[in-house]
């Protein structure tokens, strides 16, 4: 049994938006969960990130500027590390696609718009996270 207060392992996210003010909701939101958060204005600087860093999850936008969309990141992703869980936000009809066939696990789907608590559920539930938070 772990001592109060200490996870075996903290998760990491990289959120990826183009949208400042969705990646500083999402930003607290995580953080507020426990998780180690990272985030990334667009593919090529989530490529970067993830040159220098693992994660858990990769919590993408699909359609961004920067010449890199989510599905390309999470090819990109997968051929480097293949044990990341992959997320897609959009605000359109373009989640799916054959570069989630690729990935491990099938990559979930988040339609926008979301309230930033409901992105926090799908990734506890994703990777069977529970926060353990102790009363003194």
């Amino acid at each position: 049994m772990l001592p109060c207060g200490v996870l075996h392992h903290t998760p990491r996210i990289l959120i990826v938006d183009d949208e400042p003010g969705i990646r500083k909701l999402l930003d607290a939101a995580f953080k507020r969960e426990g998780y180690e958060v990272r985030v990334a204005a667009n593919g090529p600087e989530a490529m970067t990130a993830c040159e220098s860093q693992s994660f858990d999850v990769l919590l993408s936008d699909v359609k961004m500027p920067g010449g890199v969309n989510g599905h390309q990141l999470v090819r990109w992703v997968v051929a480097r590390a293949p044990a990341t869980r992959f997320v897609l936000m959009s605000g359109f009809d373009d989640v799916q696609c054959e570069t989630c066939a690729l990935a491990p696990e099938p990559c979930s789907v988040l339609p926008k718009p979301f309230l930033p608590k409901v992105a926090v559920e799908l990734v506890n539930g994703i990777l069977g996270y529970v926060r353990i938070s102790c009363v003194a």
